[in-house]
């Protein structure tokens, strides 16, 4: 059974990574905050989006302005940027352990980078939170 899940999810990641993906920019006029963040966890562009930085190969952290109420938000969304040799999967955290030395206030929200062999890689990323 974990065999196909993981054949399943390199061919579904595979299969987004063939398509081209849209240029990503931070104007977003229905999400609270926004982010584009380079492979070294730069934040390229932004909006309510205070700091963001890379802890280790495929773990980032974004620090969103204390205008951004995540008891509120629907969704947070993180779409890859860019290809890749591998597949890579995203995902989500909030509270993420390794972001706690952030002492700026506001909310702090962790991604996580992986291929699909479940090792940390550095990707390009779009964050969105609405």
């Amino acid at each position: 059974m974990q065999t196909i899940l993981h054949r399943t999810a390199g061919v579904l990641a595979g299969a987004a990574v063939l398509t081209a993906p849209a240029p990503a920019t931070a104007e977003t006029p229905y999400a609270q905050a926004s982010a584009l963040i380079s492979p070294y966890g730069y934040l390229e562009n932004g909006e309510n989006v205070v700091r963001t930085w890379r802890v280790d190969e495929g773990e980032y952290c974004v620090a969103l302005d204390h205008s951004v109420n995540l008891e509120e938000t629907q969704a947070i969304h993180a779409t890859v940027v860019g290809e890749y040799r591998t597949a890579r999967v995203l995902s989500v955290h909030l509270g993420a352990p390794r972001c706690e030395d952030w002492r700026g206030g506001g909310d702090v929200i962790g991604v996580q980078s992986r291929d699909v062999f479940n090792h940390g890689r550095d990707t390009a990323f779009y964050l969105t939170v609405s």
